[in-house]
C-alpha cells in the first residue's frame, strides 16, 4: 500500500480501538515494485524476507 492510499483511509480508522492491520492485497515485493517501475529485475529474497509476509486485514476491510 502506498502512502496516498493510506492517507485516504486514515479518517475512517482514526477513532477505532484495538489492533488494526493496514495494508493492501497480498503480493510479492517484486509485484509491488514492478507496478511503478517496469525495469525492476526479479531477485531471490529467501534469505532476507519471510516466506509469507501477509497479514490479516479482514478488520480493515469491514471498516472501509
Amino acid at each position: 500500500m502506498f502512502h496516498d492510499d493510506f492517507a485516504r483511509i486514515i479518517p475512517r480508522i482514526l477513532n477505532k480501538k484495538g489492533i488494526l492491520n493496514v495494508g493492501g492485497k497480498i503480493q510479492t515485493i517484486y509485484e509491488f515494485a514492478k507496478k511503478n517501475n517496469p525495469h525492476v529485475k526479479k531477485r531471490s529474497g529467501k534469505k532476507i524476507f519471510p516466506p509469507n509476509p501477509s497479514m490479516n486485514i479482514s478488520k480493515l476491510k469491514k471498516i472501509i
